[in-house]
């Protein structure tokens, strides 16, 4: 009697068939392009949609049902658009995106078309928004001037000069280098991330991406809102982020560090607004309540244990 010969298949694991195939390169390129520096921070990714922002004017009688009605006099098809979303952003303003491939010529095909369609409107305006990083550069010599910084981070990054905003050279301390802070486009800071370090004249400077800034408002100044939705009694609106005065902003200001916030709610004010001791109290609104403070992870610990002793002190009490 003949035994027929079993064919036994081997189980290959994960970990052999990663050995065995190729790496996904494309997968790793992104894991390290999403990390920002060398201390573990994080960048956002880019959106994959391209954005136009219609704003209409605050006090203006025009309504956003017909700007939109004129909007669409411009033949999609034409440009070559498909699919088109719209939203509204945090501040009212209509948003329109551009999803797929080439959104960005597309999205600046249509701006061009709108801006056209309201000329002679001032109090619409058409922008094409973009999301920017804020980096700084460090370790320059004193001899590079800011136009050789703006050239080397734009060919590096591969954007535009206009593209990007940046501050005059800073040189603090005697006896370091000097450094310089940039608004960029996010899709050339990811770039930039890469690099870690950037050749500008005879040093090597070193990249730094700075962490996104808090949503603010710039009528009472605080984090977590715009001006649109704020519900505050107190316009600051005007007042230096330095010293809290009127009449002039932080830059150049050499007056006495004074946080405008703080110290109308009679806290500590002898710290720059925003900075880590900046920590106001609520204040009352125009509904009458009082502003939610965010608590910080010290603040939730406290707490808690605050109230795990006062459990325990109930449990352990005499009965009266």
């Amino acid at each position: 009697m003949d035994i027929e010969e079993e064919k036994w298949s081997e189980v290959v694991g994960r970990k052999a068939k990663r050995s065995n195939g190729q790496p996904n390169r494309q997968r790793n390129e992104n894991m390290y392009m999403r990390r920002m520096d060398q201390t573990g921070k994080r960048i956002p990714r880019p959106s994959k949609r391209a954005a136009i922002t219609l704003t209409v004017a605050p006090g203006s009688s025009t309504k956003y049902a017909e700007v939109m009605k004129k909007a669409r006099r411009v033949k999609l098809k034409e440009l070559g658009i498909e699919d088109i979303r719209c939203r509204r952003s945090i501040s009212a303003a209509m948003v329109i995106e551009i999803p797929g491939k080439e959104n960005q010529e597309k999205a600046d095909k249509l701006a061009t078309q709108l801006q056209n369609i309201f000329q002679a409107k001032k109090e619409i305006r058409v922008k094409r928004p973009e999301k920017m990083a804020e980096i700084r550069i460090r370790n320059l010599d004193n001899s590079v001037q800011y136009q050789e910084v703006i050239a080397a981070v734009a060919q590096k990054g591969g954007c535009k000069e206009d593209q990007i905003m940046t501050r005059e050279i800073r040189h603090i301390n005697p006896r370091a280098m000097e450094s310089i802070w940039i608004r960029y486009p996010l899709s050339a800071a990811r770039k930039l991330a890469q690099l870690n370090r950037i050749v500008i004249g005879w040093s090597a400077s070193r990249v730094e991406i700075l962490s996104p800034r808090p949503m603010q408002c710039f009528k009472c100044l605080r984090t977590g809102h715009v001006k649109a939705q704020c519900r505050a009694m107190v316009d600051r609106s005007g007042r230096c982020f330095r010293c809290g005065e009127r009449g002039h902003a932080a830059k150049g200001c050499q007056a006495l560090v004074k946080c405008p916030i703080c110290s109308d709610l009679g806290a500590p004010a002898g710290h720059r607004m925003g900075s880590i001791n900046c920590n106001p109290p609520g204040e009352k609104t125009l509904q009458g309540g009082d502003d939610v403070k965010v608590r910080t992870k010290v603040e939730e610990i406290k707490i808690e244990r605050e109230n795990v002793r006062g459990v325990w002190a109930v449990f352990f009490s005499s009965p009266n």
